[in-house]
């Protein structure tokens, strides 16, 4: 069982490393929009005009998503603005006509995050758990890699392997330069 535990962790290392190279940058993006927003954005009221639902699968599983497309009107002008960031998997959580407080970047209309303090603890806890993620990989690979890349070098196994290839590979090197001789 030991001896598996430095491959798990390098395998577990190598996952992490995935989901944190697809996970970490666009969970920091929502967060930072989302809390420079609250500290610039203006204040105004939007209403869904469409919910788009996205389907996604996996191997093992498969799920819907509920993305809302909202209209908000900034000192008159309007934009309307697709919230994927803030998509939802409960069907019943946005529908047309829906109105919510938003703000808005004065400087690109087109930036736009709830203004609800449950949305920005939301990104602020995928933020915390793509940090963790990627802590977890550091770890993980920290400790594995080098207690395997060690158990490689000492392997009394791999050891007698190489010396059999350098044996092997000297014989045919001798061969070689014997009948080169002639």
């Amino acid at each position: 069982m030991w001896q598996l535990l430095p491959n798990l962790l390098v395998y577990f290392g190598t996952l992490g490393l995935i989901v944190t190279a697809f996970g970490l940058g666009p969970a920091v993006a929502a967060h930072d929009q989302n809390v420079e927003l609250h500290r610039i954005g203006v204040r105004a009221t939007a209403e869904v005009v469409s919910v788009r639902k996205q389907h996604h699968h996996s191997r093992h599983s498969s799920w819907d998503e509920w993305i809302p497309t909202t209209q908000q009107t900034v000192d008159g002008w309007s934009s309307t603005t697709e919230l994927e960031r803030y998509s939802s998997r409960d069907e019943d959580a946005f529908h047309r006509g829906q109105r919510f407080a938003v703000l808005v970047d004065p400087g690109d209309r087109d930036s736009v995050v709830p203004a609800s303090n449950a949305a920005r603890d939301r990104k602020t806890r995928v933020l915390h758990r793509s940090v963790g993620v990627a802590i977890g990989t550091v770890v993980f690979l920290g400790v594995g890699v080098p207690v395997v890349v060690h158990r490689r070098r000492h392997d009394p196994k791999l050891r007698r392997r190489r010396e059999k290839a350098a044996r092997q590979k000297a014989r045919a090197r001798a061969t070689r330069e014997k009948a080169r001789r002639g």
